[in-house]
């Protein structure tokens, strides 16, 4: 303390001895004064921006559905007012490939503009611009915004979009408009009859494609295992309420398993028919750590499915640890109402841990079809009765039959000795294909 005391009285002495400290000293004094008053006009001026703009941001990456459904209703109630844009060519034949989504093996349908209404041969996709609307009588402005990601290792994930809206004295009525916006496209979901398909691109959540709706009879499985099934999801719907009592995280997850190609992914997809649920897929390989697992959960809404997980467990590319994924299986950082599905060939292959009582509350085993399902789909199929009169081993898996009766849609003498063929040799008939 002596020492500072020193200091500060040799610096008054000098002060009042050194005229040029002394007019140092008084003009820092007085700038200081001046830079501060000078910034008092712009701290009110944003105090009272502040107090009377209310501004909104809709990220393409964390506001889910939100960032498409305003750039659907802006393409389809702004696109004249289009100045600046993305063009994109649009096929007719794109149109006609999507009854295929009804036949479990068609290949998803990619479009960069899968919500559109009419078909036409360009079509364009607002960039950076902005938008002027008038909602409950306030005039609101809508941007578009190009933003750069940081720390991404993937070059196609660098940039993303970015929409603000903002107006004066106007939260009532920018809130009211994004529900309007809301409600629009919810409108069009329903008239298309599609289900909204979600990946995780890193960390974050990123929709990529639409697929038609399938019926659940349309998936041929044990009767009685697709009726429990059924009715757990149902009974689980029907049950938030006892959840949020008993303290019990509302989330029901599902572990399919069994061959490929008999109908574990069909079977989500006709859930997500049932439900009206989006689906998310997730692939456990594109994350860096656990927190980008964390985060991708969190965010992903719906039924949120993990294929083939006994694959990625036994992945040396894994980056993420097994008490990190049984922590998002449990739900600790999920959303409430999730259902979560777990696919996998090989059951024995999954660790122990992730097979438990609460973290898989339900297993559903998708077997080699037998004769009376097979039959089933036959006639389901071709619209008439259909029995099999030979010796049926049931080796073939359902993808198996499908792609036989597709093969020889109009004629199911043929499918049946394609069937039979198949049973006898194991092998792709050559010749018993109807031209």
């Amino acid at each position: 303390m002596n020492f500072i005391s020193d200091i500060y009285q040799n610096f008054l002495a000098e002060l009042s001895t050194n005229q040029f400290l002394s007019a140092g000293v008084i003009l820092g004094g007085i700038t200081s004064v001046l830079i501060y008053f000078k910034k008092i006009p712009a701290n009110i001026w944003s105090r009272i921006v502040r107090l009377i703009k209310f501004n909104i941001t809709i990220e393409e990456r964390t506001s889910g559905m939100l960032f498409e459904y305003l750039e659907n209703w802006i393409r389809d109630n702004l696109s004249k007012s289009y100045r600046n844009v993305d063009a994109a060519y649009y096929s007719d034949n794109d149109n006609e490939s999507n009854s295929l989504e009804k036949r479990e093996d068609a290949p998803p349908i990619s479009s960069c503009y899968p919500t559109m209404t009419t078909p036409q041969k360009i079509i364009f996709k607002q960039r950076d611009d902005f938008f002027y609307l008038f909602r409950s009588g306030r005039l609101i402005k809508i941007s578009k915004n190009k933003e750069k990601l940081q720390g991404v290792h993937n070059i196609q994930n660098l940039f993303y979009d970015t929409y603000t809206i903002n107006s004066v004295f106007a939260k009532s009525a920018i809130q009211k408009f994004l529900q309007e916006v809301v409600d629009y496209n919810i409108s069009l979901q329903k008239i298309k009859k599609t289900i909204n398909i979600f990946t995780n691109s890193s960390r974050y959540i990123e929709k990529i494609n639409e697929i038609m709706y399938r019926n659940i009879d349309s998936v041929y499985i044990n009767p009685i295992l697709k009726n429990n099934l059924v009715s757990d999801i149902k009974k689980f719907i029907l049950s938030k309420d006892w959840y949020l009592e008993k303290g019990i995280k509302y989330k029901r997850s599902y572990l399919f398993y069994g061959s490929p190609g008999n109908g574990k992914t069909s079977m989500v997809i006709a859930l997500a028919t049932l439900l009206k649920k989006d689906i998310n897929f997730i692939n456990l390989i594109d994350f860096q750590n656990d927190s980008d697992l964390i985060y991708c959960f969190s965010k992903a809404k719906g039924i949120v499915v993990v294929e083939d997980i006994d694959r990625f467990l036994k992945n040396t590319k894994i980056k993420i640890s097994l008490s990190g994924l049984l922590n998002v299986v449990e739900g600790i950082y999920s959303p409430e109402g999730n259902i979560y599905i777990f696919t996998t060939n090989h059951i024995d292959k999954i660790d122990e841990a992730l097979k438990r009582n609460g973290r898989m509350d339900m297993w559903i085993e998708f077997e080699i079809p037998n004769k009376e399902i097979v039959e089933s789909y036959l006639s389901g199929f071709y619209k008439n009765d259909i029995n099999i009169d030979f010796p049926y081993n049931p080796k073939l898996p359902m993808s198996s039959i499908q792609e036989i009766c597709i093969r020889n849609q109009n004629n199911s003498e043929i499918a049946l000795e394609n069937i039979r063929s198949r049973l006898m040799t194991n092998n792709i008939p050559k010749i018993l294909i109807n031209a």
